[in-house]
């Protein structure tokens, strides 16, 4: 996901242990409402009255957010530090927890729910390359990744269970506002306990504007109308939606072989590892945008520099 910032060989991180737990910590928080808010959605439609319909948007428009600027997200990690995206989306999560929280309305509702949706899709690159870099050895970096895979896995679980007791006991706005502070705190940790971010030195790669937009809307246009087509059967708009999506993702592709600074670049899409990884998923359970991330990233690190394909 984000293998080509750092040139320089990778750091060691002085707290071992409580740095690993902040970025498990970080995985974990922008992932907790994934499941906790579908808990709560009956209740937040009896008390906005919404419509089973536009209520699940409140899900849907989560999910498009982070599916659809993951890619962007790592090359924002590659280019800005990884300490510093962990920050920022961390804080960024938390403005989208409390503006759901004191929504009174679906469209303030449906806003903090992108920009949490935003908030996790930086987050997860800048985690994972996070503790590729600052735990290069072993037997430190299984642990990392373990523990890091083990905060995105038990999010979902942790949220369903979790926002039902919330709503039940505190109500629904308490799925989102209890969060928040959290996510400061660890935002605050991270700051503390993970080493400052080391950037090339000399001239500072571009982000590509246009490749950016070719992802994001290809990701958008193929999740949304795959989604809809899974959720009401194919039509006419839908399929359109999918063979736009696949379209701007063919544009992206010719684009990025000409660019001089690719979103994505060329070594990580031919890595065998990883192909092989995409193959081994199972057809008939698609992961999680965690679990997708986590396994791009992890058997994608061979790509870094040093460490190489």
């Amino acid at each position: 996901m984000s293998s080509q910032m750092v040139t320089a060989p990778a750091r060691r991180v002085a707290h071992g242990w409580p740095a690993a737990l902040v970025l498990a910590g970080a995985m974990f928080l922008v992932l907790f409402d994934s499941l906790a808010v579908a808990t709560a959605l009956p209740v937040i439609g009896a008390e906005l009255g919404l419509s089973t319909a536009r209520l699940q948007w409140v899900v849907t428009l989560y999910s498009l957010s982070i599916g659809g600027f993951l890619v962007l997200g790592g090359r924002v990690c590659d280019l800005w530090g990884w300490r510093r995206l962990i920050v920022a989306s961390l804080a960024l999560t938390a403005a989208g927890l409390l503006l759901s929280g004191a929504a009174t309305a679906l469209a303030p509702l449906l806003l903090g729910r992108v920009i949490q949706g935003l908030g996790a899709a930086f987050a997860i690159p800048a985690t994972l390359a996070s503790a590729a870099t600052l735990f290069p050895d072993e037997p430190w970096r299984s642990r990392v990744f373990a523990i890091v895979a083990a905060g995105a896995n038990t999010a979902g679980v942790a949220g369903a269970v979790g926002g039902g007791l919330i709503t039940s006991y505190l109500g629904w706005r308490w799925v989102f506002l209890v969060v928040a502070p959290v996510a400061l705190l660890a935002a605050v940790a991270a700051l503390l306990l993970l080493p400052a971010d080391q950037l090339p030195s000399g001239r500072r790669e571009r982000l590509d504007l246009v490749g950016a937009v070719l992802a994001t809307g290809g990701l958008l246009a193929v999740i949304f109308g795959a989604s809809r087509i899974g959720e009401v059967g194919p039509g006419p708009a839908d399929i359109s939606m999918v063979l736009l999506g696949v379209l701007l993702l063919g544009a992206l592709v010719r684009r990025e072989r000409r660019v001089q600074h690719p979103l994505i670049k060329p070594a990580v899409v031919r890595s065998p590892r990883l192909i092989a990884s995409c193959l081994a998923t199972p057809g008939d359970r698609p992961p999680s945008p965690a679990t997708a991330a986590l396994i791009d990233a992890i058997l994608g690190t061979a790509t870094s520099p040093g460490r190489g394909e």
